[in-house]
């Protein structure tokens, strides 16, 4: 009966990635690591991050490899990416080309083996043993759905809808998380050879996404910090929220406290009868969260001391 996490958060990019940043992602992966913590007595031992020019296709996949071999039924297993999304289309056998595939990019992304992909993570996640909890956390653009078949919730009826501008914080303003494809790949036209998802999963995942791949995930400077608008969100949803709120209940608060604001994403949660338990198995009496520091979040404030490079290499 574990609770494990693997957080990847990258604000830093190589490959043909390079030159591209984001401001919030290390941020997002810190505040889900203390909401675990706080909300549903994760341990700090059982909690690994992967950020920044550590978060590299090979890290990623072998950690995610190693965490597949060692759950058991019973165990809870959280991964959540916050980075650039885009969308790839590579060839097959035949010569034709896949349709555009959404996906994860990682430190050291390159256009010829974009690795993140759906089918990807749900050819990984297939070999889950039965029993297993996960739940997939990606504010992204364009993230990539490994199961299709689970029920799709958005915007629930009576929420209030999204306002018809937003102001930011002077001088910061509002900064998407979208990697454009090159020229070349962006028209390749869907033919031949389609590359599916995997949709039966033996354990197949909660998938919890910032965007529902029509509209962008964003970031800004919220209270304080860089930081993705949907992870945010999602963790003042299960703040605000009482008692042993559902997946699907933090789902819709977290929608709406998106729209009042006037984030014009639109997330998406894709559960199976699972969207009515209690999130995460139910939460815990709160925990004071001693060795989190908020003030690291702010990139204003100089760090030193203990968090001294802790954003920039990630943890073990």
């Amino acid at each position: 009966m574990r609770k494990l996490a693997f957080l990847i958060g990258i604000d830093q990019y190589a490959g043909d990635a390079a030159g591209n940043t984001t401001k919030g992602c290390v941020n997002d992966v810190h505040k889900t690591s203390q909401g675990l913590i706080k909300f549903f007595g994760f341990l700090p031992e059982d909690i690994r991050l992967l950020t920044n020019s550590r978060a590299t296709k090979r890290e990623i996949w072998s950690r995610l490899t190693d965490y597949v071999g060692l759950l058991e039924p019973g165990d809870t297993f959280v991964i959540q990416v916050s980075s650039l999304g885009t969308r790839y289309s590579g060839r097959c056998t035949t010569g034709d080309v896949y349709p555009m595939q959404d996906v994860l990019v990682a430190h050291d992304f390159t256009w010829d083996d974009p690795v993140l992909d759906g089918p990807s993570i749900g050819g990984l996640l297939s070999s889950v043993v039965t029993g297993v909890t996960v739940v997939l956390i990606l504010d992204t653009c364009h993230t990539p759905a490994p199961v299709d078949s689970a029920p799709k919730y958005k915007l629930a009826p009576g929420a209030t809808p999204p306002k018809a501008g937003f102001t930011a914080v002077p001088g910061f303003g509002i900064l998407s998380r979208y990697l454009a494809p090159p020229v070349d790949i962006a028209h390749r036209q869907l033919a031949g050879c389609k590359k599916p998802r995997l949709s039966n999963l033996v354990s197949a995942p909660i998938l919890v996404l910032a965007t529902d791949g029509k509209t962008g995930a964003t970031e800004d400077f919220i209270e304080g910090a860089f930081r993705g608008a949907f992870t945010w969100a999602f963790w003042k949803a299960i703040e605000d929220l009482e008692g042993q709120p559902s997946y699907l209940d933090v789902f819709t608060r977290t929608q709406e406290v998106l729209h009042n604001l006037g984030y014009p994403q639109v997330p998406l949660i894709l559960a199976g009868t699972e969207a009515t338990s209690p999130i995460l198995g139910g939460k815990n009496n709160p925990r004071h969260v001693h060795y989190f520091e908020e003030t690291y979040l702010n990139p204003n404030i100089p760090q030193g001391g203990f968090f001294q490079g802790y954003g920039t290499e990630g943890n073990e």
